[in-house]
């Protein structure tokens, strides 16, 4: 009997089209952190032990606005943008983790009125 082993991803931002691309790639199970948080690996070991539900990738992705994109000229600078308002609106802050970032995108207006498919 072959067991799999869990490939988990730890990821300061939440990048959509990165995270679609690595649930492609195999990656089953994803966690951010803010970038001054120490992570703690017995933590992460006991949520993937448990099977929690908030690790996985999949999960992850429904939750988040399928308008969203990044637009910039390197890794370095890159900016949130709306899909759904053509590219011209950032977002961040509030609007993006609390609306973009949750479940809350199905009732958002711009995505709602833009035809983007959920």
């Amino acid at each position: 009997m072959i067991k799999e082993i869990p490939v988990i991803v730890l990821m300061e931002t939440i990048h959509r089209e990165m995270m679609v691309t690595l649930q492609e790639s195999g990656v089953t199970l994803f966690k951010s952190y803010k970038a001054d948080i120490i992570i703690d690996l017995n933590r992460i070991k006991d949520l993937v032990k448990r099977g929690d539900p908030s690790l996985f990738i999949r999960e992850m992705i429904k939750k988040l606005c399928p308008a969203l994109n990044r637009v910039g000229s390197d890794d370095q600078e890159e900016l949130t943008v709306c899909g759904a308002y053509m590219n011209r609106m950032v977002l961040g802050g509030k609007r993006l983790h609390e609306v973009c970032e949750t479940l809350n995108h199905l009732h958002c207006e711009y995505l709602i009125n833009s035809g983007t498919s959920i």
